[in-house]
This record gives C-alpha cells, structure tokens and sequence, in this order.
C-alpha cells in the first residue's frame, strides 16, 4: 500500500482500451513493455535553374500514382503516392519520384549539397503558406528526400534528421545548440554589414519576419567577388555539433564565428535555414512523428544497398516490383515499428544504422529495444473531465488505478550499483540534481538486484511528519471519497 498522497480524480497511468492510432502529430509515446502500435508539384529542391519540362511518369510510376487499385483504397499509406505525378518528376513532393532520376546532380558517394536540405524545406514553406501544405504532403516532400539520400549518401541520412529536429545528438547526451538571439544577431551584423539597429528595425517593421528572413535578404542583397565551396549536409551538421560543444569562456566567440562560417557560404535560401536551425526555431510545422512516419516509408520505397544485397531505387518499378497491396501492408508495418522502436530506443544514429543494415518491421525491435541507459519516450497520462468519463472509457476493461503525486516525474537507470542515473520526462540527464535518490536507490535494491529501469514520481517527503510535501512544500490533506 503506496503512502497517501494527494488523490486526482483520474487514474495516472492505466492499462488502455483498445483505441485509434495516435493523433498526426503527438509526441511517441513508449512503455516498459513491448506492445503494437498502429499505423498511421513544383521546381525539384536543389534542381538547376532551368527548369526540365513536364515528363510522362513511366508506366510502373504511373500505376502506383493512379486511380486506387488494391485493398487500402484511399486510407492506407500507398494513398499518399497515388496522387497525380506532378509537373515534374524529380520534385520532391512528386508521387512518383525516383532517386535515380536525380543521380546526375547527387552522385553516388558524393557528399550532398545542403541546398537539397533547404529547396525541401523551402517547398514546404511555400506549400503551408499557399494552404496546401497538408501533412500529408509534407510527409511524401521528406520521405523523398531521405529516399535521395538512400540512394546517394546515406551517412548524410542521420545527420539531415537531426538538422530537421533542431538537435545533433540525443536528448540524454545533454547536447544542445544554446544560441540565443543576441549571437545570431552579432553574427548577422559581422557577416553582412548590418547594424544591430538595421536588423531590429526590419524586424519591428515586418520587412523581415525572423532573423532568419532578415540572413536571407542581407545574404541576397550582399555582392560577392567569390564564392566559398558549397555547403555540404555533412559541413553543416559538424559545426552544429561543434557549436552545441563549445564551452569555457571563450565559448561565445566560437559560436559566433562557426555561424558566421557558414553564412558567408550559403546560397540562395540556404542562410534562412542555416539560421533557425541555430535557434532550434524552422517554424514550417515540422514534427517529430512526421519524420518517423517519412523515414519509415522511404525504406519501403527505397532499399538500401549493402553486403550482397544490391541497391533499390524504386520498389514500384523493375524486378523488384511490389504489389501496391504489398506496399501498403510494408509500409503499414514499417511506420509501427520505427515509433515503436524510437520510443524504446530513441537515438537516431541508432536507429538509421539498423535500417540500412537491412532491418525491417520484423527485426528492427531485435537492436533497437529497451536499454540499460537510454532513457525510454514516456506513456504520459491523458487528463480526463472526471470519474464518469473514465469509467465510462474503461468500462469493462481491467486496469488499475494509481494515486497521482505532484513530483516531477523520473526514471532511474541502474546500470550497477556504482553507475545510477536519472533521466526527466524529457530524457534529460538529472542525475547530478538528485544525490539524495541516488542513494535511497542503492540502499533499497533487493539483494542480487544489479540492474533495472524504475519508472516513477519524485517527491519532496516530510520525514517529521512522516508525509508527502506537494509542489508547494505543503502537506497536502488526506484524500477524500
């Protein structure tokens, strides 16, 4: 019998109903156990200037982008690819793109051009702003580009996911960018010649929206004699990581001078992106959920190479060809077990090196599980409007009922006895704020106990009243019913 604590009127955690798939665009969400989750035209980005004209989809292409043809009809994940073709064949939001028809521009084992980063994200934008920016379409724009990079590059696949999550590591490796506005702005004004004064002002007039607009005018209006190398997705991502590990007090300088490095290099949209990236701010509607899902079906579409196994640029053509049916059954599968398998393991590097070592949805759980030391994604609580509500959902279903304690919520990696770390909600490291539990943990664990993952509800506990303190260092009365 847990001690009292203050009681909500909603049980904290419960064993669920059978219910629909996980809103669009929710956090994943992963538990201790192992359990199924359901499924859920324009210029090519980085495309020469010259525009090529209208192509005929070929006829496998075209089968797949066609009228429904199969069991998913218009629900299933195949429906997003079979939307007409578009103007062009090689744009990344085309239903019938194929990476091989882009291997001119992105050579095999070339190191790609940032510019294929920032023309996808540049589509997108444009795409929200003319209201036909659905999710939908966001998802086919970013599965095409990780299927580009598939085929070309695939080293320069996890590095693009984290560029587009606004990180360069995981969570629990405690890496974060850290630029604020008052660096962007001083590297702004050393690059391009603004004043601080300039830039405000663009800003309070509305010429500019963001500090990342206000890089992409300066960078447009300024004349260079010449043009540094190109970026590359791999330049891009090492000064990220180099400005997230810059410390000491020198720190400030080095951040201010590795965005100004990039800046002077970038091309067309490129400063735009380069700039809200460092401020973990790209403000198209890009979510996390959406990456997954777009990852999940770029592998289905796309087949990497690797020992014996030759490369797929298209699963719909050649022979290789998959059914439409069979597609839409793979993809289904796949995008429930890469959320499943980030939820447990959720570590991008890890992730995309199993899925170019050939997993799939049957075998991606084998190496990216639940792990002494990498925090597990959360099953978070749903508020409800009171007892009826719950009772009425859970009606008939056995669950159990928790009290809900006003803590912060930790789980506890016991890797050994003398290796013990705490891990927040959000899988940031804590373990440095809580010595305290880190010693009532080593003195509480059972004998032969060496290691385990406790998921639990940190509280402040009034050892002379022998009661639970709430947020307020209140003890709170006991609950009644």
């Amino acid at each position: 019998m847990p001690p009292k604590g203050r009681a909500r009127k909603q049980p904290a955690e419960a064993t669920p109903e059978p219910k629909p798939p996980p809103a669009d665009d929710a956090t994943p969400e992963g538990t201790g156990k192992r359990r199924k989750v359901d499924g859920a035209g324009g210029s090519a980005p980085g495309a020469p200037a010259a525009a090529a004209p209208a192509q005929k989809p070929p006829p496998e292409a075209a089968g797949a982008a066609a009228a429904p043809g199969g069991s998913s009809g218009d629900t299933g994940p195949m429906s997003l690819w079979r939307s007409a073709p578009g103007a062009s064949l090689v744009a990344l939001s085309s239903a019938a793109f194929d990476p091989a028809l882009r291997a001119a521009d992105y050579p095999v084992g070339k190191p790609v051009g940032f510019a294929l980063v920032s023309g996808a994200l540049r589509e997108i934008e444009a795409l929200k702003h003319s209201g036909k920016g659905s999710r939908k379409v966001m998802t086919v724009i970013l599965s095409n580009l990780f299927r580009t990079l598939i085929h070309s590059r695939p080293e320069d696949l996890a590095p693009t996911i984290y560029i587009l999550s606004n990180k360069v590591a995981p969570d629990y490796e405690e890496a974060e960018l850290g630029v604020g506005d008052s660096i962007v702005i001083r590297a702004l004004c050393e690059t391009f010649g603004r004043s601080e004064k300039q830039i405000k002002s663009m800003m309070a007039s509305a010429e500019a929206k963001d500090l990342g607009e206000v890089a992409l005018q300066s960078s447009q209006s300024q004349k260079r004699l010449m043009m540094p190398a190109k970026l590359t997705i791999e330049k891009v991502f090492s000064e990220m990581r180099a400005v997230a590990h810059a410390s000491g007090k020198e720190s400030q300088k080095v951040k201010k001078e590795k965005i100004q490095k990039l800046l002077v290099a970038c091309r067309e949209e490129e400063a735009k992106y380069i700039v809200r990236t460092f401020q973990s701010k790209l403000r198209i509607g890009i979510q996390l959920p959406t990456v997954m899902q777009a990852l999940a079906y770029a592998f289905v579409l796309t087949s990497p190479a690797r020992s014996g196994v030759p490369l797929v640029a298209d699963t719909r053509k050649g022979t290789h060809k998959l059914s439409e049916q069979k597609l839409d059954e793979a993809m289904s599968a796949m995008d429930a077990a890469v959320r499943q398998a980030f939820s447990e393991m959720p570590n991008i590097d890890k992730l995309v090196g199993a899925l170019l070592e050939g997993r799939d949805a049957k075998t991606l759980a084998d190496v990216c599980s639940i792990s002494l030391g990498v925090p597990v994604k959360p099953m978070l609580a749903k508020p409800s409007k009171g007892i009826g509500e719950v009772a009425l959902r859970l009606s008939g279903v056995r669950f159990t009922g928790e009290w809900k304690y006003d803590g912060e919520r930790a789980q506890i990696h016991v890797l050994s006895r003398d290796e013990i770390y705490v891990y927040s909600r959000n899988s940031e490291n804590m373990t440095e704020k809580y010595p305290d539990v880190i010693k009532v943990v080593r003195e509480t664990l059972c004998e032969g106990v060496q290691s385990c993952i406790i998921d639990s509800e940190l509280v402040a506990f009034d050892l002379e009243a022998n009661n639970i303190e709430d947020a307020f260092g209140e003890s709170p009365p006991p609950p009644a019913f």
